[in-house]
């Protein structure tokens, strides 16, 4: 399975590192519990006028794009949100699911 591109808009900081690992967390939680793995590409972009064309609030970084759609835009530090969030894009043909 491919999740495709994975695109963490955000000047380098902790922030977007945290964000990372729990992205990262919630799609090896997701793995296991589908019993399949996921090719995924994380990309790191420090320019944040990128942002502006998912219409999104400058101050709220990060921004992780999933295959060209705003899936979070701020503070991700719960894996079971982020689940959540990636799950109900599989299921809505955002991301490609089993």
């Amino acid at each position: 399975m491919d999740f495709g591109t994975i695109e963490i808009i955000c000047r380098p900081c902790s922030k977007c590192r945290k964000a990372e690992e729990v992205l990262i967390k919630a799609i090896r939680l997701l793995e296991s519990e589908y019993k399949t793995s996921y090719k995924y590409d994380i990309k790191r972009n420090s320019d944040l006028r990128q942002a502006a064309k998912y219409s999104a609030n400058i101050s709220c970084t990060p921004f992780i794009i999933i295959n060209g759609n705003l899936a979070f835009a701020g503070k991700v530090t719960d894996v079971n949100a982020v689940r959540y969030i990636l799950l109900s894009m599989m299921r809505s043909n955002r991301l490609p699911f089993r």
